[in-house]
């Protein structure tokens, strides 16, 4: 992130006028309102200046990341679950993977692996391994709307993929908390 210099000092006058009982709308004195007579606010409106006035002159400086930082197991925020975005369509569980992972900041939170999911869902009995050590949806799975389809690769060679429908892909967002269990024992 740039910083804008003009806007800082913008905010600087604002928060030394305010530190110094005066109205920074009009310049006129800030009676006896009480907030602005609070020792702790006006001191925190000075440290807040001098922050800034490091950051304008430099001797401040933010950091790209935060250095030595550990990354949190995948989460997604309560706001994430409820505005999540299914496929109307179904979806391989690597689409899923990619669309949970939109929802993720990288720099704080570990992104999920394909992996991960698929071995939860093995776990709760959703997937299964076949002889051929292929994944495939059990009976359970099926219920929740897994499904197979063959498909042809582009070098003319069939394979068949687990699709998951939005019902699907419901379960998984729905039982998320599960998930992070599964997260956090095997990370």
């Amino acid at each position: 992130m740039e910083i804008d210099k003009e806007k800082l000092q913008q905010v600087q006058l604002i928060i030394d006028n305010l530190a110094n009982g005066i109205n920074p709308i009009n310049g006129t004195a800030l009676n006896n309102i009480d907030v602005f007579n609070n020792v702790h606010i006006i001191r925190s409106f000075f440290y807040a200046s001098q922050v800034l006035q490091g950051l304008i002159d430099g001797v401040i400086t933010t950091p790209k990341k935060i250095p030595n930082a550990k990354k949190s197991t995948f989460h997604l925020n309560d706001n994430d679950i409820l505005n999540f975005e299914f496929s109307k369509t179904p979806i391989p569980l690597s689409t899923m993977v990619e669309m949970m992972n939109r929802y993720v900041d990288e720099e704080q939170v570990k992104k999920l692996s394909f992996s991960k999911l698929a071995g939860w869902l093995i776990k709760i009995g959703i997937l299964t391994i076949d002889e051929a050590a292929k994944k495939v949806p059990t009976e359970i799975g099926e219920k929740k709307g897994l499904t197979i389809e063959n498909r042809v690769g582009s070098s003319g060679k069939p394979y068949s993929v687990v699709l998951y429908n939005e019902s699907a892909q419901r379960f998984i967002i729905d039982n998320i908390e599960g998930l992070y269990d599964f997260l956090n024992v095997n990370s």
